[in-house]
């Protein structure tokens, strides 16, 4: 007779910091004490992350140097660094705020620690990914300067209660959008979010202390939608007030009538209000608000450094029913003066059961007798049924499988092109239909891998026999596919081919077309239909310089 037992763990990561706001190191798992909704649990075990040292960084093998207009999915070694986010919010921010955060912002990246994995968002009436995660100052200036600008958003102006309730509408679904596409990374993510407040309409007025408050009917920022998506991604938020160090502006020389008790009163309430706010939303995600500070970039530092060097504890649950529910977590340390950020709860998500492994391809049956010729036959076609969890898995943001790595060069025709109403779409392209009367250019994508990259079986003929399928999306910032193309490729080797390929690789090409105006993302994947194994990268088109590259 066999028993099987299950045991779910939690983890749960904890920065702990002295009275000086530096991080404490060399804790051991008797130092914490962990509550569950009140329970007191056990601490299964403790890891230590900090952040990597310059020699930390210097010992791990480099990654060889790609070409121009040449990239690949080749994962650096593992630093041991943490993901940090920036949010730019031009919702909630004026313009002269915006301006000197980007400034700061630039201003971190030219001094940047190495290693750091960064991406970065901006906010206006929508959520717009400006650049996905990497650790290249370069990329980061780039996509700082020429992708993000300063916006005066068109929100009804005038403030009151419609103001709010829009802003906290675009503000909730931005922060759901992100937590969704961190979640598929694992481990702590770090979100330094730029603003000025959060949405609140109770304050507006200037409603001083004992007046008609009306916080409880007019408080409209419900924190639960947006951290609920947060606390699943793991993502820690520290805000950051652009607005910088403020003083009451009834003391402005342009104000003729001097300050009064009311005008101070409804400033301090604003004040209270506003930072209170962002300390919440701080602290149900394990972060840390700043505000009253016109140094950012010192700011950044401190989440960068804290954020990176932090506590992994795991205990497992005295509660063993999984229903989904939020659950409340609280953390206490026997350090004196220690102070502690973690994410104040979870959702103890139901099992899911597991998907059935993908078996492997017979080869093709009799009635379609293999090529015998050696070459690789290319044919194009729609995503079919069974494609479908691949191509799902393509999103923008998603996760690298990994189990395949390729190089992808891209050669853009110079040649801008436009349909007319009766020219049919570019051959086994699949243009959304708002995008068929634009321009665009062709984008030649070569796809570069090695044969043991995937399953070749050896068939009695001689030939090996393969199957491979190309996946090409093009993709605006929201995440929407604007074009799509599928290359399923059939590989009927003879000894000789096979040998030549098993010595220089397989090299298959894709043509995909793709808007010439606005910046797109590419993100392209090689799924081995025999093993099931696949790999993907994603780049930008403003990544990418118009010519043909050398082969």
């Amino acid at each position: 007779m066999t028993l099987h037992a299950n045991a779910r763990a939690v983890l749960l990561d904890v920065v702990v910091t002295d009275g000086h706001g530096h991080a404490v190191h060399d804790l051991k798992p008797d130092n914490f004490r962990i509550y569950e909704d009140g329970a007191l649990q056990t601490v299964a075990s403790l890891e230590e992350h900090h952040t990597p040292t310059p020699a930390d960084l210097a010992a791990l093998p480099p990654l060889p140097a790609l070409a121009p207009n040449t990239f690949s999915n080749r994962r650096p070694p593992a630093s041991g660094s943490t993901y940090t986010v920036f949010l730019l919010d031009a919702l909630d921010s004026p313009v002269t705020a915006q301006m000197y955060a980007r400034e700061q912002l630039l201003s971190w990246v030219g001094s940047m620690p190495p290693g750091n994995q960064v991406a970065i968002f901006q906010l206006d009436t929508q959520l717009h990914l400006i650049q996905g995660f990497t650790s290249d100052p370069i990329v980061l200036k780039a996509a700082i300067k020429e992708r993000s600008k300063p916006l005066q958003t068109g929100v009804p102006t005038g403030g009151g209660y419609t103001t709010a309730a829009i802003q906290m509408d675009f503000l909730t679904h931005a922060m759901q959008n992100i937590g969704s596409y961190l979640q598929t990374r694992p481990g702590r993510k770090n979100l330094v979010w730029f603003t000025a407040h959060i949405p609140r309409y109770s304050y507006d007025d200037g409603t001083y202390v004992g007046g008609a408050l009306h916080d409880s009917q007019g408080f409209l920022f419900d924190y639960s939608k947006a951290t609920d998506a947060l606390v699943l991604g793991e993502v820690s938020v520290y805000p950051i007030d652009t607005r910088g160090l403020q003083t009451d502006p009834a003391y402005s020389a342009a104000n003729s009538k001097g300050p009064s008790r009311a005008s101070s009163a409804a400033f301090s309430t604003r004040q209270f209000f506003q930072h209170t706010d962002l300390d919440q939303v701080a602290e149900a995600t394990g972060g840390k608000a700043f505000y009253n500070t016109n140094g950012i970039k010192q700011s950044i530092n401190e989440v960068v450094d804290t954020g990176s060097t932090y506590y992994t504890l795991s205990y497992y649950p005295t509660n063993k029913k999984w229903d989904g529910k939020y659950r409340k977590l609280k953390v206490e340390s026997d350090q004196q003066g220690g102070q502690l950020q973690y994410r104040r709860g979870y959702y103890a998500q139901m099992e899911t059961v597991a998907l059935p492994q993908a078996t492997p391809t017979a080869p093709p049956p009799t009635s379609n007798p293999p090529d015998r010729s050696g070459r690789v036959q290319l044919t194009h076609s729609t995503p079919a049924p069974d494609q479908a969890a691949f191509v799902a898995a393509m999103h923008l943001g998603a996760v690298d499988p990994g189990q395949i790595v390729f190089t992808a060069r891209v050669d853009v025709d110079p040649t801008v092109q436009k349909l007319s109403k009766t020219q049919p779409l570019p051959k086994d392209n699949y243009f959304d239909a708002k995008y068929k009367d634009h321009p665009f250019r062709t984008f030649k994508i070569f796809y570069r891998l090695t044969p043991d990259q995937f399953q070749l079986t050896a068939l009695p003929s001689g030939l090996h026999h393969g199957a491979i399928e190309v996946v090409t999306l093009v993709l605006d910032n929201q995440g929407t596919m604007i074009n799509s193309l599928i290359t399923s490729v059939e590989m009927n080797l003879n000894p000789a081919n096979y040998a030549k390929a098993m010595d220089g690789g397989v090299e298959l090409l894709s043509q995909v077309a793709v808007p010439e105006k606005g910046n797109y993302f590419l993100r392209v994947g090689v799924h081995d239909k025999s093993s099931g194994k696949s790999g993907a990268l994603e780049f930008s088109t403003n990544d990418v310089k118009v010519g043909p590259t050398a082969p």
